[in-house]
């Protein structure tokens, strides 16, 4: 973007009012977010694009250290625009992001949840020289706003991990854009003549971030504790969790009282989520454990996990099934990851 407050085509179909921007930067420059949890996220080392999964959240951030986030609810619409925002102020805006296919193969889509709600990328015009960036509904406007971007390394070499990302606009080639290297933030933009670098992380928790999310959970947790062993986690998805059942063997397996009981079938689990972790040679274990749970006078045991949203779910290892784990119905007593 050329500067915070450019003026907007009124004929945008994705902004209400042409003053939206100028409201959105002043609500920035106003919002006091340094009491956010700044300790939530793990960065470790950036990932080359043909690590890509679909179905897999990332973080992409920018070449100022700074992590693409979605705006609150400022507009009428159900449109939220895009920004790049420090963790350090911004960690609750930050927008995990999926691709629907890998982008150094073709073009893909960008898309991600928040607040329970689907969003893609879109241009707010097909301008052919620069747009404002947002995030709207899948089916909220014309498919021509839509969003799909290839990246392009920065280097030859395999094993650096920057890129560009570019969009092609009806044969215009225009790069996501970000600028303000002493700023926390910058709204997001596509641009003919301009391109900033970007990096993309594996979506990752701290082990004490995952204990609060846990606790909300089940605030009344009895003791002993809730256990976290390792100091980071990977958070789940619904592919892993399959896969991690299908190599444990355990649909073979028929629930038998005191010899093969949830007990085993929820150690087994966890413990083929262990091997998974190692045979993927993933940085980090996954979101995934053990919890114990009363319901009357029975007591029942299966695993819990995390997915890439921080939402907290049941996973069923008898069953293969998962479940919300506010709907579970039993009592928690104990869980370790």
């Amino acid at each position: 973007m050329k500067n915070k407050d450019k003026s907007i085509k009124k004929d945008n179909p994705l902004i209400s009012d042409v003053s939206d921007c100028q409201k959105l930067s002043k609500n920035h420059q106003n919002d006091d977010s340094s009491n956010f949890d700044t300790k939530s996220l793990v960065l470790g080392d950036p990932i080359t694009l043909d690590q890509i999964q679909r179905k897999v959240s990332y973080l992409i951030m920018d070449e100022y250290n700074r992590i693409i986030c979605i705006d609150k609810k400022h507009f009428l619409s159900s449109t939220r625009q895009a920004f790049v925002g420090s963790e350090k102020k911004y960690s609750k805006d930050i927008m995990p992001l999926l691709f629907n296919d890998n982008p150094l193969k073709k073009s893909a889509k960008i898309y991600g949840r928040k607040d329970k709600d689907l969003f893609n990328l879109f241009s707010d015009y097909t301008s052919k020289s620069w747009s404002y960036v947002y995030f709207a509904p899948p089916n909220y406007t014309s498919s021509d706003y839509l969003i799909t971007f290839k990246a392009v390394p920065v280097s030859s070499s395999s094993q650096e991990a920057k890129y560009k990302l570019v969009w092609d606009n009806n044969g215009t080639e225009m790069y996501l854009c970000c600028n303000g290297k002493n700023d926390s933030w910058s709204w997001l933009y596509v641009s003919s003549t301009e391109s900033s670098i970007f990096t993309f992380f594996n979506y990752t928790i701290r082990g004490v971030h995952l204990v609060n999310i846990l606790m909300s959970i089940w605030p009344k947790i009895n003791f002993p504790p809730i256990i976290s062993d390792d100091k980071k986690y990977l958070t789940m998805t619904e592919d892993i969790l399959k896969r991690i059942y299908n190599d444990s063997g355990l649909k073979y397996y028929i629930w038998t009282e005191d010899v093969f009981d949830c007990d085993d079938f929820s150690h087994i689990y966890k413990g083929q989520a262990c091997k998974d972790a190692y045979a993927q040679s993933e940085d980090y274990g996954y979101a995934i454990g053990i919890i114990l749970g009363k319901k009357g006078k029975e007591i029942h045991a299966t695993n819990v996990f995390v997915d890439r949203y921080l939402h907290v779910k049941i996973y069923e290892p008898q069953a293969g099934k998962i479940i919300d784990a506010k709907d579970w119905e039993y009592t928690a007593l104990f869980v370790s990851i």
